[in-house]
């Protein structure tokens, strides 16, 4: 609100406090000021121009200023023109979008059978398979039965004895 022209003009210590008195003062009511405030006004002309100019251009700005009282009919007015544009705006839209929103439903269905689907086959087909070799290192060594453990056959003929036994020499 001071004097843009020359800022160095008003005091830098009392820029604020005459700006909190201008505030104060604009009801006519210099008698309340600070008197710190008032006693720097009477000595200081610089800071006295700046606080009357300021005070007279609040004074000038208010008198400019007339309060707008909107006509009959302004707010119908106004909700009409908002209805229209948000028609004009969602049938633009439903045009580009709805299409758009149909594939969109369609890929997210099939999205949802496919990882339906897919659960289904691991639960079935591969987790029984983890869960048979996951059982089997459960189970104690001494309830697990142990295959036959057989020296090698050392001769031809051990060899025909353990096909025959074993009944691969058909």
């Amino acid at each position: 609100m001071w004097n843009r022209k020359a800022p160095e003009d008003v005091c830098d210590n009392y820029a604020l406090r005459l700006e909190n008195a201008l505030e104060v003062a604009e009801g006519g009511k210099t008698a309340s000021l600070d008197p710190d405030v008032r006693a720097h006004l009477v000595h200081c002309e610089r800071c006295r121009s700046a606080f009357e100019d300021a005070g007279l251009s609040r004074t000038l700005l208010r008198w400019g200023i007339e309060p707008a009282e909107p006509r009959f009919g302004f707010s119908t007015r106004v909700l009409a023109a908002i209805r229209a544009e948000q028609e004009t705006r969602a049938s633009a839209a439903t045009i580009f979008w709805r299409p758009v929103e149909n594939l969109a439903a369609r890929v997210s269905i099939a999205a949802a059978t496919a990882v339906l689907l897919l659960s289904f086959y691991v639960y079935a087909f591969v987790a029984p398979l983890n869960r048979s070799a996951e059982s089997a290192q459960d189970i104690p060594a001494a309830l697990v039965p142990q295959p036959e453990i057989r020296p090698a056959p050392q001769t031809k003929d051990d060899v025909l004895m353990y096909l025959a036994e074993r009944d691969n020499g058909r």
